[in-house]
């Protein structure tokens, strides 16, 4: 289980696979990852987020955004596998900790990527975490998206009626 945390707090919030998990560690399986990883979001420690077409369709078997869902949690990970915490990957982490706990939340990956997608009725709304100024692309399926950074997210996460 150790090995799973520092791949997951290694890749930074970018989709990865059971399989790339498992060809990275020494867990064999893919099944067996899946297994560590789905225990792990059942007490809380995690959360997996999918991905989701533009149709509305969700994609289970591509690569998901694996979120560590504490800030105290991520550091104390972080420590115990000797490995560098990330200040982007911490928030991106606590909005979409937060996000999910009122909506079904998503990622979106293809030519640009939206952080969090939450589903709104047939509607999706696109969540971008920024910790750096550069130029992205909103997706044309995504009808609005909130951009975050360091300063907005405090608002952000009070304003939401959870």
């Amino acid at each position: 289980m150790k090995e799973i945390l520092a791949y997951i707090i290694n890749s930074r919030c970018t989709p990865v696979s059971w399989h790339s998990i498992s060809k990275e560690t020494s867990i064999a399986s893919p099944n067996t990852v899946e297994s560590y990883v789905e225990n792990m979001k059942d007490l809380f420690i995690l959360l997996i987020l999918n991905l989701i077409e533009p149709d509305s369709k969700i994609a289970y078997r591509k690569n998901k955004k694996v979120h560590i869902t504490d800030p105290f949690l991520y550091n104390s990970i972080a420590e115990y596998v000797r490995a560098r915490p990330f200040e982007s990957s911490i928030l991106e982490s606590v909005v979409a900790a937060h996000l999910a706990r009122k909506y079904e939340t998503f990622y979106w990956r293809n030519k640009t990527e939206v952080d969090i997608v939450i589903r709104l009725d047939k509607i999706q709304v696109g969540v971008e975490v920024k910790t750096w100024a550069g130029s992205w692309r909103k997706p044309k399926h995504i009808k609005s998206i909130i951009l975050l950074n360091k300063e907005t997210i405090p608002t952000f996460l009070a304003s939401l009626d959870i």
